[in-house]
């Protein structure tokens, strides 16, 4: 048993303070157990976000909302790894990466963790908020709504943000690579993704015009 393993008894914990250790600990044992679960629940987290973004509640029912997020949260989620692994492996083998698909899952996947945490925070939130959680309905200024909503946008940012800079870290593991090469690695990755969501919608504008 290396050191490593010895000093990361639980991933869960470890993920947030020592991700690159974390990942060279799953990298000995089967790091797809928990990746499709772990997925699910942020597709779940992040359909919840957009909605209340979006002000899906101006338009459809509340419980509607919960259950597109449990349908299609989980689906958005495995294609978006899917999406993003095949985008990192392509643009990582131009940087000379060393990553396989099967690192790169549980780097994507485990760096989750942090807004998965705070996905447990939505039933407390409606419950409190109720329906203006998800509607376009202004909250008046300096209201208790309005300082809870403020105090949890602030604290997303800082798991979103958190969030990041363990994804860059598990990145650089995997990849055996330097934080720089990281980024540009996510940053090719992604301008070849809009690439090809402006290129498939300049493609329907024109055969609908």
């Amino acid at each position: 048993m290396s050191e490593e393993t010895e000093k990361i008894p639980s991933p869960w914990l470890s993920i947030w303070l020592q991700p690159r250790q974390t990942m060279r600990w799953l990298e000995q044992r089967e790091p797809d157990e928990m990746i499709i679960l772990l997925v699910c629940f942020a597709g779940f987290s992040e359909f919840l976000v957009s909605a209340s973004r979006f002000n899906l509640g101006d338009y459809i029912a509340i419980p509607l909302i919960f259950a597109f997020a449990v349908l299609l949260g989980p689906i958005l989620g495995i294609a978006g790894l899917l999406i993003a692994t095949f985008l990192l492996r392509l643009t990582g083998t131009w940087l000379d990466g060393k990553a396989n698909n099967r690192m790169l899952r549980a780097a994507i996947a485990w760096s989750f963790i942090p807004i998965i945490s705070y996905s447990i925070l939505w039933i407390p939130q409606y419950f409190i908020l109720g329906s203006v959680l998800f509607e376009s309905r202004i909250v008046i200024y300096g209201s208790k709504a309005h300082l809870l909503i403020v105090s949890l946008n602030v604290l997303r940012l800082m798991i979103v943000t958190w969030s990041i800079v363990i994804f860059l870290n598990c990145l650089c593991e995997v990849q055996k690579f330097t934080i720089w090469k990281a980024m540009g690695n996510c940053f090719l990755s992604a301008a070849i993704f809009w690439i090809v969501i402006l290129f498939i919608a300049a493609i329907i504008a024109v055969t609908i015009s």
